[in-house]
This record gives C-alpha cells, structure tokens and sequence, in this order.
C-alpha cells in the first residue's frame, strides 16, 4: 500500500471546477481523489490563458467601478 502526502493549495470554487472539467473532458479521472473534492495534479504543469476579449472588457468594468466606489468612500469620508 502505498501513503500519499500532498502539499495543499486552495483555489475557488470555479478555479476548481474549470480544472476539474478540463481533467475530466482530456480523460484524466485518475487525478480525481476524496470524493471527487481534491485533485491530484503530480506531472501537470499550469499556463496562463490569454484572456478572451469578452474576459479583457470584464475586467476593466470591475476594475472602473470599484475604483468609483472607493472614490465614493472616500469622498464621503471627508
């Protein structure tokens, strides 16, 4: 019987899910382990996606508006 240690990192819940269905989908079910709830991802390296232009636009909305909301804050702070 072999005994595993793993070094654990957390990720959210949609970061897992997006692993899990890309494993899933290239037939890796083997890496799947307690209940489906951890990954084993010995030998798979990650690279960064080029976000989508639809991801790009996204994330200079937030970025905009939560600089506005802090500029709000801070106004009514004064």
């Amino acid at each position: 019987m072999k005994t595993h240690t793993f070094a654990e990192l957390e990720v959210s819940r949609p970061t897992f899910n997006e692993i899990y269905e890309l494993l899933a989908l290239a037939g890796y079910h083997h890496t799947f382990l307690n209940n489906d709830s951890m990954i084993d991802m010995k030998g798979i390296a990650l690279v960064i996606r080029e976000e989508t232009e639809k991801e790009k636009q996204l994330s200079e909305f937030v970025s905009d508006l939560a600089k506005t909301v802090v500029r709000q804050i801070l106004t009514q702070a004064k």
